[in-house]
């Protein structure tokens, strides 16, 4: 007994091309050829709202049966909730279960065709992996384009005319073959290179690494240490990194420049990863570190000199009475007294007040004070709720309540280190490079 198991791609079930071909795509295409007993559909969200539109993926098996009087059955299986399909630490446990459920169903002896033509790269390469490791018979299934990659597909998967494009399936009029085993003598480790590649551009850089680490045998030592690096770097490990032998791939080596453009650009990787959270959390230092720059290389400020270290903590304190001591002092201290209902009182050194006091100096009008304003109302409505509570807020949240995005708020930051100097026209997508480096090495690795 065969069962087919096939996540389901956009280009399912029949695909249309730009010379207004029809064919098979890749699960139809498995089941006309290898005619499967049963097909199990694996789909997503989006592919559930297509599904709901119109039940195009089991009718096409219905419209196969009807074709070749067959009886193949179809069972979906449905994740709604599934968004990030590009990662690939979604599917393995999902994929694994399911197929452990089918085997429970249908009998150890089933052989299970693994459709990995259809899908995300996550989807393919982690169907692949289970087809390679697994103790039981799972054979992974190709399908080849019916037009060697001449014509690019084009349909529009809103308003889906299955009927019509069947009637003009070219699989229904020519006999074909496209299937193929997938396997080689490097498999594994062409499936776990593209992993790393998936996990390299989702900025999961220690999972690239630990998996880079069990092939050392294959992996040079410059390409294993350039996944460290990007490790080290991910984590701010500053010290690590500025010694580093691939530091050129930093925007800046100086030490304080380095720390700050760094932690920007890891807020900003919170932001493509989603992670609203972990970015409210990170705008405080953020905040803290770039009032702290701008008061001493945009108005040659330094509180530091008005303020006693605590000994057990290290924590600085802005001293009212330091302050009074110079005429600079005291101007500083006047400004923070105005803002303060009943004066400044020594208190931990904070952003509050040299926001207080950049907001004094600087043109309100100004690009940086501007951005400056826009953070801090950000940090003020929402990070304490994203610091101090169990809490679930995502950007819909921002949106509705501030009538901001995410990207409104990385543009933010962006002006504020424009304004502090830094090129951010050049050096934004650092990671982005980095990310390329990495993948073009691990590319010639045969």
């Amino acid at each position: 007994m065969k069962v087919l198991f096939t996540c389901v791609g956009k280009s399912d079930p029949l695909t249309i091309f730009e010379n207004k071909k029809v064919y098979d795509a890749a699960f139809l295409h498995i089941a006309r050829e290898l005619r499967p007993e049963k097909i199990y559909f694996y789909m997503s969200k989006e592919i559930c709202r297509f599904d709901k539109l119109d039940n195009r993926y089991e009718k096409s098996i219905k419209l196969l049966n009807q074709h070749l009087n067959t009886n193949i059955e179809t069972y979906k299986i449905k994740r709604p909730d599934l968004i990030e399909v590009q990662r690939f630490d979604e599917f393995y446990d999902d994929f694994e279960k399911n197929i452990k459920q089918i085997l429970d169903e249908n009998g150890e002896s089933v052989e299970i065709l693994c459709n990995v033509s259809s899908g995300t790269p996550a989807m393919k390469a982690t169907l692949q992996i289970l087809a390679a490791l697994s103790k039981y018979k799972i054979t992974p299934i190709q399908v080849s384009d019916p037009t060697k990659g001449k014509y690019d597909r084009t349909v529009d998967l809103e308003k889906y005319d299955l009927d019509f494009y069947w009637k003009l399936n070219e699989d229904n009029q020519n006999n074909e073959d496209r299937t193929y085993l997938s396997k080689n003598d490097k498999f594994n480790f062409k499936v776990q290179k593209e992993l790393m590649i998936n996990l390299i551009n989702s900025y999961d850089y220690e999972a690239a690494y630990d998996l880079a680490s069990n092939y050392k045998h294959r992996i040079d030592k410059n390409l294993l240490g350039l996944l460290k690096f990007a490790l080290d770097r991910y984590n701010l490990d500053s010290e690590i990194i500025l010694h580093d032998h691939n530091c050129f791939l930093l925007p800046y080596q100086e030490d304080d420049k380095a720390k700050l453009f760094e932690y920007s650009l890891l807020l900003k990787l919170k932001k493509e990863k989603g992670e609203v959270v972990d970015f409210l959390r990170g705008l405080t230092p953020f905040l803290y570190t770039v009032c702290e720059w701008a008061l001493v290389h945009k108005l040659n400020i330094s509180l530091f000199k008005y303020c006693d270290i605590q000994k057990k903590t290290g924590v600085m304190r802005l001293s009212r009475e330091k302050l009074k001591k110079t005429n600079h002092g005291e101007e500083i201290l006047k400004i923070l007294d105005r803002a303060f209902a009943s004066g400044y009182r020594t208190a931990d050194l904070s952003e509050k007040q040299m926001l207080t006091i950049l907001y004094e100096k600087l043109d309100d009008d100004s690009e940086l004070c501007l951005g400056l304003r826009v953070l801090d109302n950000l940090r003020k409505k929402k990070r304490n709720i994203a610091s101090h509570q169990i809490t679930c807020i995502r950007e819909d949240n921002l949106i509705s309540d501030l009538n901001k995005s995410m990207d409104d708020y990385i543009d933010a930051i962006k002006t504020v280190l424009f304004c502090l100097g830094f090129d951010t026209q050049n050096n934004w997508d650092s990671y982005e490079k980095m990310n390329k480096k990495i993948i073009q090495q691990l590319n010639t690795l045969r």
